[in-house]
């Protein structure tokens, strides 16, 4: 036995790279030694990552992520499972499940792009969180037609992204919550814009009567139960990541 007796390789430049070697006299089980191998690679594979300069085009937005223990899913694997369909440049932002990345067609149908990335979970990960993808000019269009400017708290809006675009009937049902809850002298309010929907809750998001009311189902279903929100202040993060 050598004084290193587990290396972890990785090629590099037409060579081989050495990542890091547990020296021999260390007494890890030779189960531990392979573990601490997969993860030095793991490890390595997303510092490559980081290292991609290539021009991130889009966010994906998972819905339902990691919230009151369901659909539970690390950052990491979700990072994996997205270069795994060959997109470079990816991040994830915090723990609701953002993730943005550099595909090869800034122009890609956003749609396609958000079931490939569904599927792909589904796969690796035994979840399927719907999936939400926008590009980059989208979000920062999504910024400049914030209908609530004067809000300088961004807890108090949230931006409800969709996968499409609100029909009619869809948009009067909004219109409609929002009546309701004025009756209830909320002074939450909603509107809608493109596939976004904002909505301002002055009163704060959680206790929202708003809120309550987009999220009814039966007759006075909205968009809102296929959308996923984020504060204003993630949406701003995001735009800062797909600029970086």
């Amino acid at each position: 036995m050598g004084i290193f007796d587990f290396c972890s390789l990785t090629k590099a430049n037409g060579g081989v790279r050495i990542l890091g070697c547990i020296p021999a006299c260390v007494p890890l089980s030779y189960a531990a030694r392979v573990n601490w191998v997969r993860g030095h690679r793991l490890r390595w594979r997303l510092l490559a990552l980081s290292d991609d300069d290539s021009v991130r085009t889009h966010v994906a937005l998972l819905r339902g992520v990691n919230v009151m223990g369901r659909n539970k899913m690390s950052m990491v694997e979700l990072r994996e499972v997205v270069a795994s369909l060959g997109y470079g440049n990816v991040t994830t932002y915090i723990q609701s499940g953002n993730v943005v990345f550099a595909a090869a067609d800034a122009d890609a149908d956003s749609g396609g792009l958000a079931d490939k990335i569904e599927v792909a979970i589904a796969g690796r990960l035994a979840v399927r969180p719907a999936v939400v993808v926008i590009g980059r000019a989208e979000l920062t269009q999504v910024v400049r037609d914030n209908p609530f400017p004067s809000e300088d708290d961004p807890r108090r809006l949230h931006a409800v992204f969709l996968r499409e675009a609100p029909d009619l009937k869809e948009i009067a049902s909004v219109t409609s919550a929002v009546t309701r809850a004025r009756t209830r002298a909320s002074r939450d309010d909603a509107r809608v814009v493109g596939r976004t929907l904002y909505l301002w809750t002055p009163d704060g998001f959680a206790r929202s009567i708003l809120r309550a009311e987009l999220s009814r189902s039966g007759q006075h279903r909205t968009p809102m139960q296929s959308g996923t929100a984020r504060n204003w202040a993630t949406v701003n993060t995001l735009v800062s990541l797909l600029e970086g």
